[in-house]
């Protein structure tokens, strides 16, 4: 698979039409420790990451809203306990289209 870009924690590799990006789990919940589960994120982008994560806020549902300069996630469990995220796709689109910049003028 062609990588599309790397970046601290976290690889995304290009994956049909769509991508696949695998990301150290950074969650700690000393609450919930999960040990029986694989520590992995299921990320979706989505346009709209306030108005889905409110959507699950009104069903009970616990949501990490976290604003970064790379965009914003809202980080949830499933009811299996795994790390599930929404995150923005405007800014993910601009995250692959500037890496893919920078690996033409590195590698012509």
């Amino acid at each position: 698979m062609e990588i599309l870009f790397a970046a601290n924690m976290l690889t995304c590799f290009e994956f049909g039409r769509s991508y696949l990006m695998v990301e150290q789990d950074d969650e700690q919940d000393p609450q919930n420790d999960y040990p029986e589960r694989i520590r992995t994120c299921l990320r979706m982008n989505v346009q709209d990451v306030i108005a889905m994560a409110s959507k699950l806020k009104a069903k009970g549902i616990d949501v990490d809203l976290q604003m970064h300069d790379w965009g914003t996630v809202a980080k949830f469990r499933d009811p299996d306990g795994n790390l599930c995220a929404f995150k923005d796709s405007s800014t993910f689109e601009k995250q692959v289209m500037i890496n893919d910049s920078i690996s033409k003028i590195r590698d012509p």
